[in-house]
């Protein structure tokens, strides 16, 4: 499972928890957001540093005992590097705003459905009460 999928299972399984304690949404998802965006940061941000000498090309070699600007192996794991730090990008974005987002809207829209189906039903009942001429009976 990628890392950034761990990361959004943990910011949203902490924005859980905080609707659990009396947080209303939009709070819940903007405590967890800022709580989780350090640890979140400074893994991608570790990763990328260390990742850097891969894409410049910097490597040391232990033969010698010296740094080596352009060396073979460098060239061979230099795309691979850039696609590592541009993933790690993405997927910070993704992890710190989208699927909070997402997460946000899905809610919201589960709360309009729900009101939504509620005034139906009680429309619904009562129309029924004034056509039947006896009270709606659920059963």
């Amino acid at each position: 499972m990628p890392a950034w999928f761990n990361n959004a299972i943990v910011l949203l399984d902490y924005t859980n928890k905080l609707m659990d304690r009396g947080f209303a949404l939009r709070e819940a998802v903007i405590a967890a957001g800022a709580t989780r965006l350090r640890p979140v940061i400074l893994t991608a941000v570790t990763t990328i540093l260390g990742l850097i000498p891969m894409v410049t090309g910097i490597s040391f070699d232990f033969h010698r005992m010296a740094f080596s600007w352009v060396s073979e192996s460098s060239q061979w794991w230099r795309s691979m590097a850039v696609v590592v730090i541009f993933g790690l990008v993405v997927a910070t974005f993704l992890t710190l705003v989208v699927i909070p987002t997402l997460y946000y809207l899905q809610k919201r829209f589960i709360e309009q459905y729900r009101l939504v189906l509620q005034r139906f039903g009680d429309q619904y009942r009562g129309l029924y009460e004034k056509l039947a001429g006896e009270p709606f009976d659920r059963q």
